[in-house]
């Protein structure tokens, strides 16, 4: 049995797992949102919700797994940014993650969780029960996959 900790994190925190493991030859900035939406275009004009980074640490405190989400519309909550350690994967450690994440869409009241998978993630969230609507090649570290799942809030129990 693994002995982890999952907790709200900061910016600062998962910014830097990203940019060391995540995104590590990445050209744009890393910032705490992305203007992308569910559509998978460059829209501005959303009203993005406060972010939420969450971050999964070991028995020795260390930061082993992440991943931030926050609302793009009143239905769509994204998940962005799922990294876990090479030495936690196939271990549960990103459904943990993922379950947290839909945990906190859910108590907002999003209908859907949606995320931009690359090609080598599309298995983890297929497994995890998202579905893709739409492929796209503009972004970097592409090709990207817009997957969905709906956040089965307590009405639909």
């Amino acid at each position: 049995m693994l002995e982890i900790q999952v907790l709200t994190i900061g910016f600062d925190e998962i910014k830097k797992v990203w940019e060391n493991f995540l995104w590590p030859e990445r050209q744009s900035a890393i910032e705490p949102v992305s203007w992308i939406s569910p559509q998978g275009l460059i829209d501005m004009e959303m009203k993005l919700g406060e972010p939420t980074f969450v971050g999964m640490f070991d028995f020795e405190k260390k930061l082993q797994g992440v991943v931030s989400g926050y609302s793009t519309s009143s239905d769509y909550y994204r998940s962005r940014g799922l990294w876990v350690s090479p030495d936690y994967r196939q271990k549960g450690v990103g459904r943990l993650l993922m379950s947290q994440l839909m945990t906190h869409a859910r108590q907002e009241g999003h209908a859907y969780i949606w995320t931009m998978a690359r090609h080598s993630s599309v298995g983890f969230y297929q497994k995890a029960g998202f579905e893709t609507y739409k492929q796209t090649d503009q972004y970097e570290f592409g090709p990207h996959y817009l997957m969905e799942k709906r956040t089965e809030s307590s009405s639909e129990k």
